[in-house]
């Protein structure tokens, strides 16, 4: 094993020496030459013979895999890591939420490999955005992201062990930005009141001069319907907008009152159905067109 700081001619054409050190040496026929990415000797002299260590052990089939990925950069990691949320289906809007996360992570602490997923970097990160004026909802949304990705690493034997274990999430409740709440009946009524007035009420508003022809009056109110029932039925059942968005008339039994909600649009991914109210059920019923398919 050689530890050396090699030569090259700059760009004035003088010759100069590396500032850091590089280690070289042969094993089994195989020739070895790497930077040691410092300048310090000693510290390139311990290096040089851990790498040296490690390929011997890798030559003799006994390297932790784990210890094989460090040498990864987590750009790959993070890569890999959204085809496998791909592979499991996730939703665009997970998808994007989880790799907006991590990406962030990586730009705004410099993380270059799988090490820099430290405790103590993670928390430091974690502290620099609530401090900032973060919502405690919003820091631990980052934290999930990164907890996800972690135990990813671990299952998949990139990392040795789970160096976010400690991280605890921060008290949401002692932080709440927006309290939710249901609405009213009486809110909820002037909500479906609007969607049913608001398709008219925008093209009257826009055509004042020329106006609304019957034709197209009696379209905009029948589209006025169709979102009222849909914000009728969103409020009934409780149903997430995907899940409402992919809802065909064949999963709707009218007769015995019963939303099917099948695996692939459920975010369980499990087949579900829900109880309809008498009222929602009548009025799908009557908006129902006829003939139509389960696909419709």
């Amino acid at each position: 094993m050689r530890v050396y700081q090699p030569k090259f001619r700059g760009r004035d054409g003088v010759q100069q020496t590396s500032r850091v050190w590089w280690t070289q040496f042969h094993l089994r026929g195989r020739l070895f030459r790497r930077s040691l990415e410092t300048r310090d000797k000693g510290v390139a002299t311990a290096k040089a013979r851990q790498l040296l260590e490690r390929e011997e052990r890798r030559a003799a089939g006994l390297l932790d895999p784990a210890e094989e990925q460090q040498s990864r950069p987590i750009a790959d990691h993070v890569s890999d890591f959204e085809a496998m949320l791909r592979s499991r289906g996730c939703g665009a809007r997970h998808m994007r939420d989880r790799m907006g996360c991590l990406k962030e992570y990586v730009a705004a602490t410099k993380a270059a490999w799988l090490k820099d997923l430290e405790s103590s970097r993670v928390a430091r990160w974690l502290t620099d955005l609530k401090e900032s004026g973060l919502a405690a909802r919003s820091v631990n949304r980052r934290l999930q992201a990164l907890r996800q990705f972690v135990r990813w690493c671990v299952g998949a034997r990139r990392m040795a062990y789970d160096p976010l274990v400690g991280l605890k999430p921060l008290n949401e409740a002692a932080d709440r930005r927006h309290v939710r709440r249901a609405l009213s009946a009486e809110e909820l009524q002037r909500l479906l009141d609007a969607a049913a007035r608001r398709p008219l009420g925008e093209a009257t508003a826009h055509r004042k001069h020329r106006g609304v022809t019957p034709e197209q009056r009696v379209r905009l109110m029948a589209l006025g319907r169709v979102r009222r029932l849909v914000y009728a039925v969103a409020a009934g059942t409780a149903l997430r907008r995907g899940e409402l968005s992919r809802l065909t008339w064949g999963d709707l039994d009218l007769e015995k009152r019963l939303i099917r909600i099948p695996a692939a649009s459920s975010k369980s991914r499990k087949d579900q159905s829900l109880p309809l109210r008498s009222d929602l059920a009548q009025a799908l019923t009557a908006h129902r067109p006829e003939g139509a398919g389960a696909q419709d």
